[in-house]
């Protein structure tokens, strides 16, 4: 005779001609659950930060300073803005590598 699958609802568990009972659909939907939110950690991430060195893109480190000046209305809010001179001249003479390199070794040190 063929074993019957039943799912017993709200309680998550799993019977085969009700002789065995397997915890089946709770893990389930825990690792389902859970990848679903990993996954949309990873998109926000990325949607905010920049792929080659980990930093904030542009829109939020906008977001940053605003929330800073709105929080700290009374308090002066310091911005501290860095640029690489000649940093074109290291991309197009030693290539996109050597650049990528050369800001990830000054976004690490």
């Amino acid at each position: 005779m063929l074993g019957i699958l039943v799912i017993i609802s709200g309680a998550g568990w799993v019977g085969v001609n009700h002789l065995v009972w397997l915890p089946m659909a709770e893990p389930m939907l825990g690792f389902l659950g859970t990848a679903a939110i990993v996954t949309i950690y990873k998109l926000v991430y990325r949607s905010k930060h920049d792929p080659l060195t980990g930093l904030a893109n542009r829109e939020a480190l906008i977001t940053m300073i605003q929330r800073a000046l709105h929080q700290a209305a009374s308090q002066p809010v310091i911005t501290v803005f860095m640029g690489i001179d000649r940093f074109k001249v290291i991309n197009e003479s030693l290539g996109h590598q050597a650049g990528d390199q050369v800001l990830r070794a000054i976004v690490y040190t």
